[in-house]
């Protein structure tokens, strides 16, 4: 039999400190419906698991995603998520739903786009259509969540190179939901908020060691379908924010409860080890001249995480590319800087043109600050390319107008872009006729994505985390937080804790497993 499964989801991580997003943020970045909507998810994996004696017929509805932002415009989510639910109306019946998420969406209105947005799927299709979500790594996990879809399923790696894998996992998921197998599920948040950076995958990390247990529990037990481990997105400031242990198993509400209690005080345990100390501007400044005095080979690569548009950072603070500048340090490049006045005032200049080019001269956040400097057009073009390697490998990047400016005498080469996006890649150089071997220092607008597509131009001993001033500071004590739970560590470093496990509810069921020893 055909199982006819439909794909839809709107993603959003939205920080809650960053100007609103709107409907032209998610048009401009991705919108994918009918046969462009069934390409992106060949791309995203759900292809391959079709084609393992799974006999499926994908039912595309509307996948919507924007950059990371503020909350989304509440009217534009209630447009799109109208959409889909049209969608799914006029293409029933179904006999199974795949949403791809993120897990920390807010609106103006919602504290819990995610949540809404999945109950309003499973009013359409009702209460015996299995729905199975993909989470990012960093999604926020709220109650609603939870009821409303049958399965979630977390990325494991960070930067996020295994969506395809999750994605094919939550289709074969889906398919044994269709056919009647009964799954189990147990989660808990703990009051605990990490910084960003200190969320990495990778040995040595902290959050691999709690994975690597997860998994290990995993491989030991066939039942578990899935352990995720989430590690929230703490600028959405909502009051389920903390890091989340969701289990789930085949027909075994007591291995779900086991092993989420084990792996939330495995967590707990290692809370101190998620500390961080990032370099300042200064420190970025001095390590770069010391490096050079030394004719160190480079490129060693500075990531500005405070400014990250990944996490919602408006991609153009000028903090520490003004350090760099300042110094007269040669061979550095740096990008991309979202700026579409720039990009305006540098095509109305025309390539070669000496001009004062001023940052953020339209730009409302206060953190983002401004910078006038004598500048050189070098480079005029249009920025579309494919991703290479790392994260969203092989989908198109869309930077619209953009230019390539040298700053100063001539030492700093900066790339600005009129659509914002975070850098993944060598390829968010090269598309501006830089090469990126032959550069010193790269300063890159990301937060820790880009390790994944400069993998072979430097290896974590030559890239270091800076925190100026931005949307996404990793000094999380120095946000005014408005809605997390209190207390939370390290904010309030005596939280205590104790493992209360919930088990989602069956009809006839309880839902609270209480302290499982």
């Amino acid at each position: 039999m055909t199982l006819r499964i439909a794909i839809a989801g709107i993603l959003l991580e939205a920080n809650r400190f960053a100007p609103v997003t709107a409907r032209a943020d998610f048009d401009a970045y991705l919108m994918q419906r009918g046969e462009s909507l069934g390409a992106f998810a060949q791309l995203m994996g759900l292809a391959s698991a079709a084609n393992d004696e799974l006999d499926i017929e994908f039912v595309p509805i509307l996948v919507a995603g924007a950059e990371s932002g503020g909350p989304l415009d509440h009217a534009d989510y209630l447009e799109l998520v109208a959409e889909i639910e049209t969608g799914l109306r006029d293409n029933g019946p179904l006999d199974g739903v795949f949403l791809f998420a993120h897990g920390a969406g807010l609106t103006t209105e919602l504290d819990d786009l995610d949540g809404d947005y999945f109950g309003r799927v499973r009013a359409v299709v009702g209460p015996d259509v299995p729905i199975v979500a993909e989470l990012d790594l960093h999604a926020n996990l709220s109650d609603a969540m939870v009821e409303h879809a049958d399965l979630l399923v977390g990325y494991r790696t960070n930067p996020h190179v295994d969506v395809a894998d999750r994605a094919k996992e939550c289709i074969v998921s889906l398919c044994r939901l269709i056919a009647g197998e009964r799954i189990e599920v147990a989660y808990q948040r703990l009051p605990l908020i990490t910084s960003q950076i200190a969320q990495l995958t990778g040995p040595g990390t902290p959050y691999q060691a709690v994975i690597d247990h997860g998994e290990a529990l995993r491989a030991k037990r066939a039942a578990l379908a899935n352990v995720t481990l989430l590690s929230g997105f703490s600028f959405a400031d909502t009051a389920y924010n903390g890091f989340a242990v969701y289990v789930a198993a085949w027909g075994d509400s007591d291995l779900a409860i086991s092993t989420c209690d084990a792996l939330a005080r495995d967590l707990w345990v290692r809370r101190s080890d998620f500390a961080v100390d990032p370099m300042t501007v200064e420190d970025a400044v001095r390590h770069e001249k010391s490096a050079q005095a030394g004719n160190l080979p480079g490129p060693r690569i500075y990531a500005d995480v405070a400014d990250n548009p990944g996490g919602g950072g408006r991609g153009n603070t000028i903090h520490l590319l003004k350090g760099f500048l300042d110094a007269g340090l040669p061979g550095v490049i740096a990008g991309v800087y979202y700026d579409p006045a720039l990009v305006a005032d540098a095509n109305r200049q025309g390539e070669g043109a000496h001009f004062q080019a001023r940052f953020n001269s339209a730009e409302p956040s206060p953190l983002s600050g401004t910078l006038d400097c004598p500048a050189i057009v070098e480079r005029l073009f249009i920025g579309d390319f494919i991703n290479g390697p790392g994260v969203q490998a092989g989908e198109r990047v869309k930077l619209g107008e953009c230019c390539l400016l040298s700053l100063g005498e001539g030492h700093v080469k900066v790339v600005v872009v009129s659509y914002r996006n975070q850098v993944f890649n060598p390829g968010f150089f090269t598309c501006a006729g830089l090469d990126p071997t032959r550069a010193k220092a790269i300063i890159v607008k990301s937060r820790g994505h880009f390790r994944a597509g400069f993998a072979e131009l430097a290896g974590p001993e030559e890239i270091f985390e800076v925190d100026a001033p931005g949307l996404c500071t990793a000094d999380i004590a120095s946000v005014e937080w408005s809605n997390l739970p209190s207390p939370t560590y390290p904010m309030d470093i005596d939280t205590s804790w104790s493992s209360n496990v919930i088990l989602k509810p069956s009809p006839s069921g309880s839902n609270l497993a209480g302290d499982a020893a």
